[in-house]
């Protein structure tokens, strides 16, 4: 996968309400087209395994470019999660929890 490639699919993946399932397209080196029904998160998850991949098959040169574009969408789920708090403080959702339990438990 190209840095357009991935940077196009953490826009999509990041841009999808997190609530419900949508079709993800994204395009690979030789133009084909991956469209899936998927949970944003499911896809997310195998966007970034391919990722992980494409990391160590990079070269000295785009090794950089990765790194950069791996910080950009680091910065975007981190915004997606502070709208996530966001949202849980605003249905006082957090206030509830916090009185005799933590997060994911």
């Amino acid at each position: 996968m190209t840095l357009s490639v991935n940077r196009r699919i953490a826009e999509i993946l990041l841009s999808a309400a997190l609530e419900s399932p949508e079709t993800v397209g994204g395009g690979c080196d030789n133009g084909g087209v991956i469209e899936t029904e998927l949970d944003p998160r499911q896809a997310m998850v195998a966007c970034l395994d391919q990722w992980r991949q494409a990391i160590v098959g990079c070269d000295d040169v785009g090794l950089p470019d990765q790194v950069r574009d791996i910080e950009s969408v680091s910065r975007m789920v981190y915004s997606v999660m502070l709208d996530a708090v966001a949202e849980l403080e605003s249905r006082t959702i957090a206030t509830k929890l916090s009185t005799g339990r933590r997060f994911g438990r």
